[in-house]
């Protein structure tokens, strides 16, 4: 199985074990299976969400911000196989290569009374302000 990291910021409550960092990609044939896969059994599966949480041991700030992954589960005639990627954003190119965070949806910025507009990209579009009338 592979390691993932927990970055020594990360917030102390238990859910936040569910959060952990993939920090790389895997492509691999699953050998060890409890019990039995049905022979029918054909097709892949695909799961998204976020797979990176931290960068360089700091703690993504909220949930939404973790860098998005693909994960493939691969059902055939040879077997089961496992691959993930990550969404190759600029974003996540950037922070990649600079090995820090240069822009984030802030968990602050959430907080308060304002509602905020997102893009796809998770980028803070404008601040509408509170409700009137």
């Amino acid at each position: 199985m592979p390691a993932v990291s927990l970055p020594s910021n990360r917030p102390a409550h238990r859910w936040s074990e569910g959060f952990k960092s993939l920090p790389s990609e895997h492509d691999y044939a699953v050998d060890e299976i409890e019990g039995a896969v049905p022979r029918a059994l054909r097709g892949t599966l695909f799961r998204n969400g976020s797979g990176r949480n931290d960068l360089n041991g700091n703690w993504f700030p909220h949930w939404f911000d973790g860098d998005g992954m693909i994960s493939a589960i691969r059902f055939d005639g040879v077997g089961v196989h496992y691959r993930n990627r990550y969404v190759r954003t600029p974003t996540y190119l950037d922070e990649t290569r600079l090995n820090h965070r240069t822009s984030r949806l802030r968990q602050d910025a959430l907080r308060g009374s304002g509602r905020q507009r997102l893009s796809p990209a998770g980028q803070c579009l404008e601040h509408l302000g509170h409700d009137r009338g």
